[in-house]
């Protein structure tokens, strides 16, 4: 009977490894996650509402490419720092609108949300 040692190879008597079968395949990531993210979800989110304010929710999960319960977590985030402002009364027909005056403390960077998806964007704020 082969020995199995931490390796999650078996060791046959002639000194050959050979994977086990209940090893998992080896997990490739498929195009689209291998592509390097260089705007955090709630930038995405940010830059996707100063585009188009009139969004409705699930077609911003959408474009953002999160799922529609994660949306929801970062709208509150944002929505707590300043960034952004509800309108509408629920949570379905909510629409959102960004404060460009708001300031963004990412260290050692300070500017307003203003400066900031204008320098994503290249243009002046």
């Amino acid at each position: 009977m082969p020995a199995s040692f931490g390796c999650n190879c078996e060791f046959r008597a002639q000194g050959q490894a050979r994977p086990m079968s209940s090893r998992r395949p080896s997990r490739s990531l498929s195009p689209k996650r291998a592509e390097a993210r260089l705007l955090t979800v709630h930038a995405r989110v940010l830059l996707l509402i100063a585009a188009d304010p009139g969004v409705r929710l699930d077609e911003l999960a959408d474009r953002a490419g999160i799922h529609r319960r994660h949306l929801l977590r970062v709208l509150v985030r944002l929505e707590a720092t300043g960034h952004i402002a509800r309108k509408g009364s629920t949570s379905l027909s909510a629409t959102y609108e960004v404060h460009r005056e708001s300031t963004v403390h990412e260290p050692p960077i300070e500017m307003t949300v203003g400066q900031f998806l204008a320098a994503l964007a290249g243009t002046s704020p």
